[in-house]
């Protein structure tokens, strides 16, 4: 539609009748028109004030319409050069949330499947067996691989705020999980230490006994995060692949 020509057609429009006001309307006011001509100018003489306030706003409209569409224009540009960046920080997101989530299941997994097993009665349940000191410290080492390596991901500062806040509940999570598996194997390594007295092997018995007790409820604290942290990934990348795909939409509507 050409709105440039239709402001130019009613601003004529308005200094025609304007103009035709003096050569047809009679100059005495309580003259009566015989014309239809006359009435119509007459009835746009006593309305000249609106009529002309309501050209304007249409002028103003039909100045402003061409801004307003280049403006479009130009954050669809924008949208289309940031395409790419969108795309490549997407993967990061989607790459780092692959990562947490394989890393931290698989550990969960393995300490699930030492904690809980089968008894007698073939009920599954939790293990009231020892856990191997050893073994807990081979899982604290892993566990703490696993933080440091979240940790990092924090660092490059790629993902979005909600997405990096999960995370860092992760990473508290396992931080705690950690100590409490460097508990279990606290008096195994410290036996046959000769700077440690007999009084801190107690100490170390004690939180060992501890730690014991609270493996399976830091366990589940881990669980918790990472099923949070899992859900608000979804979330962000759900919405950054809408934007792409209202940025999609918006090409190919051009294009048409």
């Amino acid at each position: 539609m050409n709105y440039p020509l239709i402001g130019a057609i009613s601003v004529f429009t308005f200094v025609l009748l304007a103009t035709a006001n003096a050569m047809i309307v009679p100059l005495d006011a309580a003259a009566v028109c015989e014309t239809k001509l006359c009435i119509i100018v007459r009835t746009f003489s006593e309305y000249q004030t609106l009529t002309g306030a309501g050209l304007a706003i249409i002028a103003a409209f039909v100045a402003a319409r061409p801004a307003w569409l280049q403006l479009q224009k130009m954050k669809l540009q924008q949208d289309i050069a940031a395409r790419s960046a969108i795309v490549s920080r997407l993967k990061g997101i989607e790459g780092r949330a692959r990562y947490m989530e394989k890393e931290v299941d698989s550990l969960l997994r393995e300490i699930m499947n030492h904690l809980y097993d089968f008894d007698d009665e073939g009920e599954f349940g939790y293990v009231s067996t020892p856990v191997d000191p050893q073994w807990a410290h081979n899982m604290s080492s892993q566990c703490l691989s696993i933080a440091s390596k979240l940790e990092t991901h924090q660092k490059l500062m790629r993902d979005t705020h909600r997405i990096e806040a999960a995370r860092r509940n992760v990473i508290l999570a396992l931080e705690a999980l950690d100590d409490c598996l460097d508990g279990i194997s606290l008096h195994e390594r410290a036996q046959g230490e000769p700077e440690i007295s007999s009084s801190q092997l107690e100490e170390f018995k004690k939180t060992e006994e501890k730690s014991r007790n609270d493996l399976p409820e830091k366990t589940r604290e881990v669980k918790e995060a990472l099923d949070a942290a899992k859900e608000v990934s979804a979330s962000e990348s759900k919405a950054i692949r809408r934007r792409l795909r209202r940025i999609d939409d918006a090409i190919l509507a051009e294009a048409e």
